[in-house]
């Protein structure tokens, strides 16, 4: 498994966590390597190809857009590590994947500059209410850019082969 800093995420001896909005700071610093975990399906009633996305919350960055769930690889991380990571937090289940990378994007965004890795991921179990099933032809005008322009299309490309 990765070795990291579990303090920046996890209380630890007592200690308070650093907290996210340190490791944001930070990585303004640098270029991050991004997971983006997108889960597609076939809905068995209109055939549409449907995306599961969530929407941020109001002190996140991109405040009330949806987005494909992912996390930033920690030091040491594998494509799985993050998988086990991300499941739990961004779905509500365990995701699977074979880990291919269907594309890359250098992205510029509020937190700093990204590297985005895209997988198409499977959830072994229904997603969690935090999010919903969107139509990839009827996305929310509020998607963030950058999953609408690039994220997705990858995934739906490599769904479609």
């Amino acid at each position: 498994k990765g070795r990291y800093d579990k303090s920046f995420f996890q209380a630890e001896q007592g200690k308070k966590p650093l907290g996210s909005r340190l490791f944001e700071a930070i990585a303004r610093l640098s270029v991050n390597v991004a997971f983006e975990a997108v889960c597609l399906r076939n809905n068995k009633k209109t055939k549409a190809v449907e995306v599961f996305m969530l929407q941020r919350k109001p002190h996140e960055s991109f405040p009330g857009q949806w987005h494909v769930p992912g996390a930033v690889f920690r030091p040491g991380e594998k494509p799985a590590d993050v998988a086990r990571r991300l499941g739990p937090r961004e779905f509500s289940a365990a995701i699977t994947s074979n880990f291919k990378c269907h594309g890359t994007f250098f992205v510029l965004e509020p937190r700093g500059w990204f590297l985005s890795l895209v997988y198409l991921v499977r959830c072994k179990e229904n997603p969690g209410t935090k999010g919903c099933w969107w139509n990839i032809k009827k996305l929310p005008k509020n998607t963030i850019p950058h999953h609408l322009k690039y994220i997705i299309p990858a995934a739906v490309k490599a769904f479609k082969k």
